[in-house]
């Protein structure tokens, strides 16, 4: 073998020796940032990100952490139940209390109680279990129960007896059957008397003949009847006057306190009804006047005097030839006017 061929040789198998060699070396892999792969970013997760459960860490997968108490996760579908553990599937939690399925045919909370909403008669009322009511149970209140076919609830509180009642009703503590029976001042049943029956305080009366008003008992003085106070009128030929009812005195009423007059004929003049004219328009306390022949003088009225009529008090009198000194009327002696008969 020549000299050339042995070193060509030892230099093939050096380069190969030296790749084979290189397994042995670590290698760190640099994966994209979506390619990364699943089961090395899962297996981060549940090392290096665990919840806690009060100061303690634990695996979602395999413990509940239940008002900080860590529970075991007996199954896949397995929740809290307040402080304690439950399965869905076969159990109801009910407040913190769990309970079988398989023991009711259609399991419900009542509370902290369970009961088979199928049982007929069965309710629930405030987290009370009532039994025996019947096909039709409701809750009367937050304490009692009763039979909706048989029984009414009256005041949330009272359960009475309604069988036999086309529409039973509630007076005050006692049932009725309000197709025949009226409820007057909610304490006394009475039977009505017609098809337009209405209480009228204690009383029972005909609406279409009656009316009731201050709790007496009128016949329709006509066919626009309404209450005065506490009597009837017809508002066709009578009005009403501070509940006192009076006849329309003409084509123009009004009423003057309780005072039924025209506007034409009269005037109201402080509660009173005064006559009117074309001449007399004007008020002087309860009394009408004409302001061409006449003065008011403090709520009286007087005849115009002279050229320059005035009021003195309650007199009239011409200002110009007498005087008002301290409301009496006098005869000037002198120019100091008032001040000479001091």
């Amino acid at each position: 073998m020549s000299l050339k061929f042995s070193a060509g040789l030892c230099l093939v198998l050096f380069v190969a020796l030296s790749n084979c060699a290189s397994f042995s070396r670590k290698v760190k892999l640099r994966w994209p940032r979506n390619a990364r792969p699943k089961t090395e970013i899962r297996n981060r997760r549940q090392v290096g990100f665990l919840p806690l459960c009060g100061s303690a860490q634990f695996n979602t997968f395999t413990q509940l952490c239940c008002d900080e108490n860590l529970l075991p996760k007996m199954t896949p579908t397995t929740v809290c139940c307040d402080h304690t553990t439950y399965d869905p599937l076969h159990q109801i939690c009910c407040d913190g209390a769990v309970y079988q399925k398989s023991q009711y045919i259609f399991p419900k909370c009542c509370g902290q109680d369970a009961y088979d909403g199928n049982t007929t008669g069965t309710i629930c009322c405030s987290s009370n279990i009532h039994t025996g009511h019947g096909p039709s149970p409701a809750c009367c209140g937050s304490d009692n129960a009763y039979n909706t076919l048989t029984e009414i609830c009256c005041d949330q509180s009272n359960v009475l007896p309604a069988v036999g009642y086309t529409s039973p009703a509630c007076c005050g503590t006692q049932s009725y059957d309000a197709t025949s029976f009226l409820c007057c001042n909610n304490m006394m049943i009475v039977p009505k008397s017609g098809p337009n029956s209405a209480c009228c305080g204690n009383f029972v009366y005909d609406t279409s003949t009656q009316i009731c008003c201050g709790g007496m008992i009128f016949m329709k003085p006509g066919n626009a009847s309404a209450c005065c106070g506490n009597m009837a009128y017809d508002r066709v030929t009578q009005m009403c006057c501070q509940g006192v009812p009076s006849m329309k005195p003409g084509a123009n009423p009004a009423c003057c306190g309780i005072f039924a007059y025209d506007l034409t004929s009269s005037m109201c003049c402080s509660g009173h009804v005064a006559p009117r004219s074309p001449s007399v328009t004007m008020c002087c306390g309860m009394f009408s006047y004409s302001p061409v022949t006449h003065l008011c003088c403090n709520g009286v009225v007087g005849i115009r005097v002279g050229l320059m009529p005035s009021c003195c008090s309650t007199f009239v009198y011409n200002a110009a030839t007498h005087l008002c000194c301290d409301g009496n009327v006098v005869i000037p002696m002198n120019p100091n006017g008032c001040g000479s008969h001091a």
